[in-house]
């Protein structure tokens, strides 16, 4: 896979073991660069010119790519990921295995409404109809989060979206501004294990870890550096 923009003449190419490092110094220009790809990720945006292609076959950024920008508030319990996985669920709950107990639920379920109605004195009548997303949303049912430290957080993150959603590319904010470069290094392992893709957008840069890292450099006169 490749990932390239109209505007850069270097093509940030995915390779096992290896990682883009892309440093744009202007300021201005890494900022706009960054709300395109990330608008292009969230499918808030269909003019973005970030283009990911494989074997010359275009393929929608919002399926592959994920933007980190926040390491505070990252969060495995989001809407969107808990979606997926409840849906996983639910497809297990009609299997074979399944399907008997999950009818046998349901019917529970319509058989207690029905005992606590008519206890009741109210003239009340109910039409349901059980899906067990919406069980799985009542009993909160989340990922467990319990981590020794942020980076296990952030490997425990990358890990489980590409497992639910099939992304495996994942662009990380001035990570440098945050981590050591023990701590890069160790991303990049646990990446590479994973067979995970990074792209790593700078604002500036003071060291690399030439062992993993293919650098591009956007310099302050827009001059391309690699």
């Amino acid at each position: 896979m490749k990932l390239v923009h109209p505007e850069f003449n270097y093509r940030m190419e995915f390779k096992e073991n290896k990682i883009n490092l892309v440093v744009i110094e202007d300021k201005k220009l890494f900022r706009n660069y960054i709300k395109e790809i990330y608008n292009q990720s969230i499918d808030y945006d269909d003019n973005g010119r970030f283009v990911l292609s494989d074997n010359e076959k275009e393929i929608k950024l919002s399926k592959k790519l994920d933007v980190i920008l926040d390491y505070y508030t990252l969060n495995i319990n989001n809407k969107k990921i808990l979606l997926k996985v409840y849906n996983k669920l639910r497809e297990i709950s009609i299997e074979e295995d399944m399907y008997i107990k999950t009818n046998k639920l349901n019917s529970e379920i319509i058989r207690y409404i029905d005992d606590i109605i008519d206890i009741s004195d109210f003239p009340l009548e109910f039409s349901i109809d059980i899906n067990i997303i919406d069980i799985l949303k009542i009993s909160n049912v989340r990922f467990v989060e319990d981590y020794e430290n942020d980076l296990e957080k952030i490997c425990h993150y990358i890990d489980l979206v590409k497992e639910v959603t099939g992304k495996n590319i994942f662009a990380f904010i001035n990570f440098r501004e945050f981590f050591e470069l023990d701590e890069i290094r160790e991303l990049y392992k646990f990446a590479s294990y994973k067979k995970i893709y990074l792209i790593m957008f700078e604002n500036h840069i003071n060291d690399i870890c030439r062992e993993y890292e293919e650098v591009f450099i956007l310099d302050k006169d827009i001059c391309e550096i690699y």
